[in-house]
């Protein structure tokens, strides 16, 4: 996965926190959301957990693990793969993102 630098995080945090003003928002409370959101995502791709599609989704073209649960009847399996132009893929085959569940970064190498 590619981490951006920061650089480009200060970049698009002083965007975000412009647009923010423009609309008359309170920029410390969306500062403070902004900085939680931040931490949270850092500590559950830290720990391995496995990350609600509807939460979130990875950076595209960025490999992780990802669950497949096509229906109730067939058992959930995992796969690695990438999230690009608005399906999951891996090695030539493609899911919908409604049969994707839950991803996760995957593990350094040893």
């Amino acid at each position: 996965m590619t981490t951006p630098t920061d650089a480009e995080l200060a970049t698009l945090s002083i965007h975000a926190m412009a647009e923010a003003e423009r609309r008359g928002e309170d920029l410390e409370g969306q500062l403070v959301a902004s900085h939680r959101a931040i931490y949270e995502a850092a500590r559950s791709e830290a720990s391995g957990a496995w990350i609600p599609c509807e939460e979130r989704m990875p950076v595209p073209g960025a490999w992780v693990e990802f669950v497949v649960a096509r229906d109730r009847e067939a058992e959930p399996y995992a796969m690695c793969g990438c999230w690009h132009n608005g399906s999951w893929t891996s090695f030539g085959m493609r899911w919908t993102p409604a049969s994707v569940t839950h991803w996760r970064e995957l593990p350094e190498l040893p």
